[in-house]
């Protein structure tokens, strides 16, 4: 039962990136995801504990305020308003 959590959790994380591949510097978010995957923070810490998520949030975080404008552009085009 572990390994199909652990494919939940990547597919989770590629539709996010999914989400935000249009935005500048989305780059940095796939990055992230793959280097705390396969080599964790310090070797120890993977996406399953509190400081590697917290990284992860901080880039995405980051990404989405740096494309604000843009985000907002694009969620009134899609609304109708």
């Amino acid at each position: 039962m572990g390994f199909v959590g652990i494919i939940v959790q990547h597919i989770f994380y590629l539709f996010i990136y999914l989400v935000i591949r249009k935005c500048k510097y989305s780059l940095y978010y796939g990055v992230t995801v793959i280097c705390i995957s396969v080599l964790g923070i310090g070797g120890f810490m993977g996406l399953n504990t509190y400081y590697g998520l917290l990284l992860l949030g901080v880039v995405l975080g980051g990404i989405l305020l740096i494309n604000k404008e843009e985000n907002y552009e694009i969620i009134n085009n899609n609304s109708g308003v």
